[in-house]
């Protein structure tokens, strides 16, 4: 690396695409790069060469910049910080502040190093969005998807389906130990509809009792095989709870039971009083 000279660090410096300044002990700007201006959009770096660094970050991140400049003195410090851009707009930084020391191990100087990824926070935002969305909208339906990894013997819950289930969603569960959650009635049911599913490449529909941390629950399983070669590679499915749906069509269909039983009754005691009505009416004519 001495070989290099310093020509070649400035260059390296000046020629970065990411923001460089090197500040002074102190936290006083000594210099950045031409994308540092650019970046922050800085007209005239000379203004500010002198004066605090701090100076071009805004309050709400300035503070948690200053304490990671003073630790910076005795290590390597990353951070992000917000910073507001040109009409307003906030842009997200990732910030390295790293240690310069003279030829005497002294502390000379601190580096930093400032990388816009406005696009990675904001997509990670978008994510958690929408994964908060979808978890909503699961423990609102009492859905949750589960896979089956045919090599490993292993069942993965979603974290949903694991909270639905009482089943733990952080790690694998062998398949022989996810099948206990089934009700005896139904556990080789439901192991024969898989087998059979895995082996014949069709969809896996099922419905049976799951004895769940709320007491015995109705789900329903639908699931697809993922063919490789032949042979299934793994089964992906969804379940749902539908123990109320079920209970409501149980008492609509009771009450249907109950209507039609009384239309009969009420017709058959119709039909038994027609009789003595015609007579009724044939004694007075007569």
């Amino acid at each position: 690396m001495a070989r290099l000279g310093d020509s070649f660090f400035v260059s390296a410096v000046t020629n970065s695409i990411d923001c460089v300044a090197v500040l002074d002990a102190e936290g006083r700007l000594l210099f950045m790069n031409e994308a540092g201006r650019r970046l922050l959009e800085v007209e005239d770096v000379a203004l500010f060469e002198g004066r605090p660094w701090m100076a071009l970050w805004p309050t709400q991140s300035r503070e948690n910049l200053l304490v990671a400049t003073a630790s910076a003195r005795g290590g390597t410090i990353r951070l992000q910080a917000d910073r507001p851009a040109r009409g307003r707009v906030l842009k997200s930084w990732e910030i390295t502040i790293a240690p310069l020391h003279d030829a005497g191990g002294a502390l000379a100087a601190l580096l930093w190093t400032a990388r816009e990824i406005t696009d990675q926070v904001r997509a990670q935002q978008i994510l958690a969005r929408t994964t908060a969305v979808a978890r909503s909208a699961g423990r609102i339906a009492g859905v949750g998807g589960w896979e089956y990894d045919c090599l490993t013997g292993e069942v993965v819950f979603c974290a949903e389906l694991g909270e639905m289930l009482g089943a733990p969603s952080e790690r694998p569960m062998l398949r022989e130990t996810a099948g206990l959650l089934w009700t005896e009635a139904d556990r080789d049911r439901f192991s024969e509809a898989m087998d059979a599913s895995m082996a014949s490449g069709e969809r896996l529909e099922f419905e049976g009792l799951v004895q769940a941390k709320s007491g015995v629950r109705r789900i329903k399983v639908l699931a697809e095989p993922e063919m490789v070669a032949g042979g299934c590679r793994r089964v992906r499915g969804v379940s749902q709870d539908v123990t109320a749906w079920r209970e409501a069509m149980d008492r609509l269909k009771a009450s249907e039971r109950q209507a039609r039983a009384a239309r009969a009754g009420a017709s058959a005691g119709a039909r038994a009083g027609e009789p003595k009505q015609r007579r009724a009416v044939g004694g007075r004519q007569g």
